[in-house]
């Protein structure tokens, strides 16, 4: 198993694209784009019942990173790196972290988070930059902090994300991370990666000098056939409290067929030997 991952074929890979495609070519980044785009309180009427992407994300892989993130001291500063709209930024570190940035790199998801922000009265709080993961444009050892969701399979080098993440972080600080857990239930070319498993993140992480300090998962079994209908439709489906109560059980119930993996790890001094 190595650290690098190699595109299953870079110039299929380059061909489809999502640098190259438009909303209207993608099922699932027009659906996210509607999500974004709806006003916050039409969407917060609806996103508890109504599958898209994002909505079957935040109803199982954000009730997660909460638990994760519930007795984390406050720190100075953190990242969301491909932070989209702002969601997980705004509801997950502005409560916890001083100085927010957020990055992506993809011009409407930054005119959504800059609006949210500006909503919120938090500009003296958060910034939004246009930038990648694989080159973040923050000093040396600068975040307490760092969320990275649902990004490094989408990245023809998810090393070098890594790597960065280290860089930015100081000694101590912690990075969530989380990451499909193949096979997709529905084709998507937007993953660049034949394979990249939770075990693959792992060693990853421990190749950079991160130790993991909790790990989950969630999108059970009946969670992927959610997603796999409301591609399969190309519609919104009332179905997110399927997906909500397949998650609120996972603790008592061992669901199969996880989607998507969570990890916790601490960024260790460089002295420090790594392991898992």
């Amino acid at each position: 198993m190595g650290t690098r991952h190699i595109l299953k074929n870079e110039q299929a890979a380059e061909a489809a694209s999502i640098h190259s495609q438009t909303l209207e070519e993608n099922f699932s980044l027009r659906h996210a784009g509607w999500a974004s785009r709806a006003p916050d309180a039409l969407k917060s009427a609806f996103s508890w019942l109504m599958t898209t992407g994002q909505t079957v994300r935040w109803a199982t892989q954000e009730v997660v990173m909460r638990r994760m993130l519930q007795n984390h001291p406050r720190v100075a500063a953190a990242a969301d790196i491909g932070c989209g709209g702002g969601h997980y930024l705004l509801d997950l570190l502005v409560p916890v972290a001083g100085q927010i940035t957020g990055i992506d790199i993809f011009p409407e998801n930054l005119r959504i988070a800059e609006r949210r922000v500006r909503e919120r009265n938090l500009s003296d709080r958060v910034r939004i930059l246009n930038a990648g993961a694989e080159a973040i444009p923050l000093e040396d050892e600068s975040v307490d902090l760092i969320l990275c969701t649902e990004v490094l399979e989408h990245l023809p080098d998810s090393g070098q994300a890594v790597r960065e993440i280290r860089r930015i972080l100081r000694n101590g600080g912690s990075a969530i991370l989380s990451i499909p857990i193949p096979p997709d239930p529905y084709p998507n070319p937007e993953h660049l990666h034949d394979s990249f498993l939770p075990a693959d993140l792992e060693a990853l992480l421990a190749a950079n000098n991160f130790s993991i300090v909790d790990r989950a998962t969630c999108m059970f079994a009946a969670t992927r056939a959610v997603l796999w209908l409301t591609q399969a439709l190309r519609i919104p489906l009332p179905l997110v409290p399927i997906c909500r109560l397949e998650q609120a059980t996972s603790s008592w119930i061992s669901w199969p067929r996880p989607y998507n993996y969570i990890c916790s790890a601490v960024k260790l001094p460089a002295s420090a030997a790594t392991g898992i």
